[in-house]
């Protein structure tokens, strides 16, 4: 029996969609697709009515393979059946799959003209808005609301032609929201509001509560990360309510990356401790305690040390030295994966394999703590080093071909876009032993840390033995920040990320609560652009363009990771002191970027 007899005799959506799924070629895809479609169309409306949600699912799964008119023709017949069938509105399963549905096609960048017939006064998107309005929420539950919400934030997102729909929707929406957050404490509703605010400012003091107060019940929510890039964008008032679920959160989230986020945010509501408040004595404190401020010492000690993109506007310029093989035939070039029509993308490399024989090791000699197993885990953590330092001599022979190679300096917009990716960290080397005044915070935390932990040795219990195990292996997340003060002339900056990371594992492996009824690939999506470069048959292309990196093998990836959000984009080429062939050089450089500086080293080398 073929898949379009399953339909007509009565198969369910989940059977249908892995019958599609698993034909070998597109054009079939799309041709069992199209006999499902106009199957439906020419079936009597009792049948229509019968076949609607599952047609409505295959409508909302396979939408990219769906002819434009069927399937205008489809969502039209579900107004209509909708309308005639009181049931309806008692049926969420019908109505959300009618407005992800909708919002599919609205997502096809059609013009007002094509959707009108769904935004009229009595058609089902505003009559469920009235009725939200009014309290009528009979047959209407959390995922209703949310595929509404979806509808809202697509229709603010498009141009001026969606004007006199959008402005319907305003004349509601406060009402509605207030409505819709009091009755649903549902965490891809605070997703959307977020998303929706960000478009339209619906933001009242009174959501600010019940956000809140989801959010600290359920700290290990999947949407704890779209929650704190909200309160991001809010003043140090609104921030100051929200301490409580900040530093709930702060403690259970294991994420360097929200971490640093929250401490940020903690700052800017003055709520960082002040270094200078009475220190209490360290043989006093109990065990577990000094396990939660060693801790808490790490975590701010990375903070401090990373950068965040709005604050590279008026920082220095940064740039890297290489071989001029590299630059004109990885870099320069539009060369990736045998491909000359891709350009070239930013390249991450494992810290595994760096050069420096110290590197990861040298927080671990400042602090006394002795060889032990904590001190060399393998690494997934990739990262791209650069500097401030755009002519040096040291820097020249060491990294450039003994001074016959190119200082890059990365173009700044290029490096904030890249950088502005809530996966990506932008972090400043710390040299040991450094006598720069500005790091005398640093200082001060890395001896107090070096301090705690001398005392949970001196303490020789198998407690304090927990304890410490804790704190180096929080240690080695941050054992990259450091080398000795031997490299202060290197001014080393670093892109990296992390994907033991939990927030990174997140996005790669996102959980989905079973009585969710959104597609996993949604939620994928929806969790961040983010991926593995296998399983190209997994309908994530879309966000697995983003990160890319090889698949692991026993739990550590490839040596490489490719940032491909934007083409690398640099504003100079400053070729060193014993390039002689610069006269040939520089007008191919300009040939494949012609807006890019060149220039000569000034240093005289002999």
């Amino acid at each position: 029996m073929d898949i379009l007899d399953d339909y007509k005799n009565g198969a369910n959506y989940f059977e249908l969609e892995t019958a599609i799924r698993s034909l070998d070629n597109l054009d079939s895809k799309v041709e069992n697709i199209k006999n499902i479609t106009e199957a439906f169309l020419r079936f009597s409306s009792k049948e229509k009515w019968v076949k609607l949600e599952t047609t409505l699912y295959i409508l909302l799964v396979f939408s990219n393979l769906v002819d434009k008119t069927i399937f205008k023709n489809i969502l039209l017949d579900a107004e209509s059946l909708i309308k005639e069938n009181d049931e309806a509105f008692i049926s969420d399963d019908i109505l959300y799959n009618y407005f992800r549905s909708l919002n599919k096609y609205l997502e096809k960048n059609l013009g007002v003209e094509d959707c009108q017939d769904f935004f009229s006064e009595n058609g089902i998107f505003f009559t469920i808005i009235n009725r939200i309005k009014n309290q009528d929420l009979n047959g209407i539950d959390e995922f209703v609301c949310y595929g509404m919400l979806d509808i809202m934030i697509t229709i603010f997102e498009r141009d001026d032609d969606f004007e006199s729909v959008k402005e319907k929707i305003n004349q509601n929406i406060d009402v509605i929201i207030n409505n819709i957050l009091s009755k649903f404490q549902y965490d891809l509703i605070f997703v959307q509001y977020f998303e929706l605010d960000s478009l339209v400012n619906i933001f009242k003091l009174d959501h600010l509560s019940i956000i809140n107060c989801f959010y600290k019940n359920n700290p290990d929510n999947f949407g704890i990360g779209y929650y704190l890039s909200w309160i991001e964008t809010k003043d140090s008032d609104i921030i100051k309510e929200s301490i409580e679920t900040l530093q709930t959160i702060l403690k259970y989230t294991e994420s360097d990356i929200r971490k640093s986020v929250i401490f940020r945010l903690l700052e800017k509501a003055g709520e960082i401790k002040n270094e200078n408040e009475e220190k209490r004595n360290i043989q006093d404190i109990q065990v577990d305690e000094l396990g939660e401020i060693g801790n808490t010492l790490i975590d701010e000690i990375r903070f401090h040390l990373t950068i965040k993109a709005r604050d590279l506007e008026n920082s220095e310029e940064y740039g890297h030295y290489t071989k001029i093989e590299t630059l004109t035939n990885h870099l320069i070039k539009t060369k990736k994966s045998g491909d000359p029509s891709e350009p070239a993308y930013l390249r991450l490399t494992n810290s595994k394999q760096l050069n420096d024989p110290m590197e990861g090791r040298a927080i671990y000699d400042y602090l006394e703590i002795e060889n032990s197993s904590d001190c060399y885990q393998s690494s997934n953590v990739f990262l791209s080093s650069m500097t401030t330092i755009s002519d040096s001599l040291p820097m020249w022979k060491e990294y450039a071909e003994e001074s016959k190679g190119a200082f890059l300096q990365y173009d700044k917009k290029y490096l904030q876009q890249i950088i502005e990716h809530d996966s990506l960290e932008f972090v400043r080397i710390f040299y040991l032993n450094s006598t720069r005044e500005d790091d005398s915070d640093i200082i001060q935390k890395l001896n107090d840390l070096k301090e705690l932990i001398q005392e949970l040795k001196a303490r020789h219990t198998e407690e304090s033995r927990k304890v410490q195990s804790s704190i180096f292996k929080n240690l080695a997340k941050i054992s990259y920040l450091f080398k000795v003060s031997d490299y202060e002339y290197e001014s080393e900056y670093r892109i990296l990320i992390n994907f033991d990371d939990s927030q990174v594992e997140e996005r790669l492996n996102p959980k989905l609560k079973a009585e969710d009824k959104i597609e996993l690939e949604e939620l994928k999506v929806l969790s961040g652009d983010i991926g593995l470069s296998e399983n190209k048959e997994s309908g994530y292309n879309d966000f697995r363009k983003y990160i890319h990196l090889e698949s692991k093998e026993e739990g550590r990836y490839a040596l490489f990771v490719y940032i491909n959000l934007l083409p690398l984009k640099y504003s100079k080429v400053i070729l060193g002191p014993k390039v002689t062939d610069a006269d040939y050089i520089a007008p191919y450089l300009k040939l494949a970027n012609p807006d890019i500086e060149i220039e000569s080293s000034k240093i005289p080398y002999r």
